[in-house]
């Protein structure tokens, strides 16, 4: 048979009559979506396929289970690959944890937001003076917002040669350590360079 623009099988336009065979022959040419209620019911509609899976023809699942943002689930007949299409948008950092330390908003808002399972924040924040040589937990991230492992910020950051860097733990805890030889205390962060991927 021939077949139309998006690839599915029809009946020639002349020289043959409609009949159910014809009908039901074109369906495995129809790549839809195929709902499914969790990973077991994925597992047997894709034995039940009139077709084998393959990267240039995967089956693609709606899973009902799966995280919001997470649902589409493709098979190639190997692996199944999630597609991560979730997207929070910018919230305010005081919405998904707690500051602790005399930690504050500072200005610009500092925000945050999930894309694709990826954390990402912009901002300022400040705090209760840290000394030289000393640290503190200056914000607590709720669950879903922390980290997948712990997040180290590269290097250590000079502002006026204050020298400090910082980490995000598995708990959600951000923690500001102060290196010995800074020339003085350390008040604020900029969160421009905080990344990673999240727990969830």
């Amino acid at each position: 048979m021939a077949t139309n623009e998006r690839g599915h099988t029809v009946p020639p336009a002349t020289g043959e009559a409609p009949s159910r065979a014809g009908i039901f022959g074109a369906f495995p040419t129809i790549n839809d979506i195929i709902l499914c209620s969790s990973a077991a019911d994925r597992t047997s509609k894709i034995a039940g396929l009139s077709y084998t899976p393959s990267a240039t023809r995967p089956a693609i699942f709606w899973r009902a289970d799966a995280t919001a943002g997470k649902q589409i689930e493709i098979y190639d007949g190997s692996s199944v690959r999630v597609l991560d299409v979730r997207d929070t948008g910018w919230v305010n950092l005081t919405s998904v944890g707690s500051f602790s330390g005399g930690g504050a908003a500072g200005t610009p808002t500092p925000q945050v937001r999930i894309k694709e399972g990826e954390l990402e924040a912009r901002g300022r924040i400040t705090f209760t003076a840290i000394a030289v040589g000393g640290g503190a937990i200056v914000f607590q991230f709720n669950t879903g917002w922390r980290p997948y492992g712990e997040f180290l910020a590269p290097g250590a950051y000079n502002v006026a040669n204050r020298l400090f860097n910082y980490t995000v733990g598995t708990g959600g805890a951000l923690n500001i350590n102060v290196a010995a030889g800074s020339a003085g205390t350390v008040t604020a962060l900029s969160l421009d360079n905080l990344r990673f991927s999240t727990e969830a």
